[in-house]
């Protein structure tokens, strides 16, 4: 477990199997890759995914813990589609970050 804070929230990231009742459906099947728990600062993780998905799931779901956290409200956007674009693109957006700083050294 690794224990992040967020705007003075402590949200704890879970690494599990696919098969961790936070990822299962009713049936006890691998249902979702990650989830955040927004009242329990939790955040489960498939532990098995490969990287690349991994790093996509982990971002999206940092994505719902920001927006908890600084009470972000997403209800006049999808934030399930935008979860998931931050997710796929976040890489570009660390660029931002990089360009920015070698602009100012």
């Amino acid at each position: 477990m690794i224990t992040i804070i967020i705007n003075g929230f402590e949200w704890k990231v879970h690494f599990v199997s696919q098969n961790h009742d936070e990822l299962t459906d009713d049936n006890g099947k691998p249902s979702l890759y990650g989830v955040a728990l927004m009242r329990e600062c939790e955040i489960y993780i498939d532990g098995d995914l490969p990287k690349g998905l991994m790093e996509k799931i982990v971002t999206h779901e940092l994505v719902h813990a920001v927006a908890y956290s600084y009470d972000v409200d997403l209800d006049n956007v999808d934030e399930e589609k935008m979860c998931d674009f931050i997710g796929t693109y976040f890489d570009a957006i660390k660029l931002y970050r990089d360009i920015v700083l070698e602009k100012i050294r």
